[in-house]
Protein backbone atom coordinates (compact mmCIF):
# COMPACT_ATOMS: atom_id res chain seq x y z
CA UNK A 1 0.00 0.00 0.00
CA UNK A 2 1.39 3.15 -1.46
CA UNK A 3 1.15 6.07 1.71
CA UNK A 4 -0.50 8.86 0.80
CA UNK A 5 0.95 12.66 0.80
CA UNK A 6 -0.50 14.71 3.79
CA UNK A 7 -0.86 18.50 4.60
CA UNK A 8 3.01 18.16 5.94
CA UNK A 9 4.21 16.80 2.67
CA UNK A 10 2.62 19.77 0.85
CA UNK A 11 4.19 22.14 3.57
CA UNK A 12 7.70 20.62 3.43
CA UNK A 13 8.12 20.63 -0.49
CA UNK A 14 6.71 23.72 -0.88
CA UNK A 15 8.28 25.70 1.85
CA UNK A 16 10.95 23.98 3.52
CA UNK A 17 13.65 22.08 0.77
CA UNK A 18 15.43 20.52 2.93
CA UNK A 19 12.98 18.91 5.24
CA UNK A 20 12.15 15.69 5.27
CA UNK A 21 8.98 13.78 5.82
CA UNK A 22 8.45 10.65 7.70
CA UNK A 23 5.28 8.48 7.21
CA UNK A 24 4.55 6.41 9.71
CA UNK A 25 1.31 4.19 9.93
CA UNK A 26 -0.42 6.68 7.75
CA UNK A 27 0.97 9.70 9.22
CA UNK A 28 3.05 12.50 8.58
CA UNK A 29 5.45 13.28 10.41
CA UNK A 30 7.90 16.65 10.11
CA UNK A 31 11.75 16.45 10.47
CA UNK A 32 11.29 19.70 13.09
CA UNK A 33 15.45 20.12 12.69
CA UNK A 34 14.81 22.18 9.58
CA UNK A 35 12.01 23.90 10.00
CA UNK A 36 13.82 24.88 12.80
CA UNK A 37 16.79 25.81 11.18
CA UNK A 38 14.81 28.01 8.87
CA UNK A 39 13.14 29.94 11.74
CA UNK A 40 16.31 30.15 13.37
CA UNK A 41 18.31 31.67 10.77
CA UNK A 42 15.27 33.91 10.13
CA UNK A 43 14.91 35.47 13.37
CA UNK A 44 18.84 35.72 13.28
CA UNK A 45 18.93 37.25 10.36
CA UNK A 46 16.54 40.15 10.82
CA UNK A 47 17.35 40.63 14.59
CA UNK A 48 20.84 40.93 14.21
CA UNK A 49 20.72 44.49 11.94
CA UNK A 50 17.98 45.96 13.98
CA UNK A 51 19.78 45.35 17.00
CA UNK A 52 23.07 47.52 15.94
CA UNK A 53 20.71 49.82 14.03
CA UNK A 54 18.51 50.51 17.86
CA UNK A 55 21.98 50.45 19.64
CA UNK A 56 24.19 52.48 16.87
CA UNK A 57 21.45 54.83 16.03
CA UNK A 58 22.70 58.91 15.45
CA UNK A 59 25.98 57.76 15.22
CA UNK A 60 26.25 57.41 11.81
CA UNK A 61 28.76 54.13 12.17
CA UNK A 62 25.96 51.06 11.65
CA UNK A 63 27.62 49.65 8.88
CA UNK A 64 31.07 50.06 10.63
CA UNK A 65 28.83 48.30 13.35
CA UNK A 66 27.43 45.51 11.18
CA UNK A 67 30.58 44.95 9.90
CA UNK A 68 31.63 44.15 13.59
CA UNK A 69 29.35 42.02 14.52
CA UNK A 70 29.30 39.85 10.96
CA UNK A 71 33.47 39.79 12.06
CA UNK A 72 32.85 38.31 15.30
CA UNK A 73 30.50 35.70 14.37
CA UNK A 74 32.89 34.82 11.97
CA UNK A 75 35.44 34.03 13.68
CA UNK A 76 33.78 32.53 16.90
CA UNK A 77 31.97 30.58 14.55
CA UNK A 78 35.06 29.35 12.53
CA UNK A 79 37.02 26.96 15.76
CA UNK A 80 33.22 25.69 16.85
CA UNK A 81 33.19 22.48 15.05
CA UNK A 82 36.39 21.76 15.25
CA UNK A 83 36.24 22.42 19.40
CA UNK A 84 32.89 20.17 19.46
CA UNK A 85 34.82 17.75 17.77
CA UNK A 86 37.79 17.45 20.17
CA UNK A 87 35.35 17.54 23.35
CA UNK A 88 32.97 14.73 21.60
CA UNK A 89 36.23 12.33 20.84
CA UNK A 90 37.63 13.19 24.20
CA UNK A 91 34.70 13.68 26.87
CA UNK A 92 31.59 12.78 24.77
CA UNK A 93 28.33 13.93 23.02
CA UNK A 94 27.17 15.10 26.52
CA UNK A 95 29.95 17.06 27.85
CA UNK A 96 29.81 18.98 23.98
CA UNK A 97 26.51 20.21 24.60
CA UNK A 98 26.98 21.25 28.00
CA UNK A 99 29.79 23.38 26.94
CA UNK A 100 27.14 24.65 24.32
CA UNK A 101 24.80 25.48 26.86
CA UNK A 102 27.53 27.41 29.34
CA UNK A 103 28.63 29.08 26.28
CA UNK A 104 25.25 30.24 25.42
CA UNK A 105 23.97 31.10 29.02
CA UNK A 106 27.58 33.09 29.52
CA UNK A 107 26.63 34.66 25.79
CA UNK A 108 23.15 35.31 27.14
CA UNK A 109 24.42 36.91 30.62
CA UNK A 110 26.64 39.36 28.78
CA UNK A 111 24.33 40.45 26.47
CA UNK A 112 21.94 41.29 29.54
CA UNK A 113 24.23 43.28 31.56
CA UNK A 114 25.92 45.30 28.84
CA UNK A 115 23.28 45.63 25.83
CA UNK A 116 21.93 49.08 26.34
CA UNK A 117 18.25 49.65 26.87
CA UNK A 118 16.79 50.25 23.62
CA UNK A 119 14.93 53.73 23.38
CA UNK A 120 17.47 55.71 25.47
CA UNK A 121 19.31 57.70 22.75
CA UNK A 122 22.75 57.34 21.30
CA UNK A 123 25.67 55.95 23.14
CA UNK A 124 27.86 58.21 22.21
CA UNK A 125 27.40 61.87 22.07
Amino acid sequence: MRPQACAAHRLCNSSFAGSTLHVVEQQCLVDRRPVAGCLGAGIWGVLTPLVVADVMAGTGRYNLALGAVAIAQGVGASPSGSAAGLIVDHFGYNAAFAGSAGASLVALAVLSLALPKTGQGPLLP
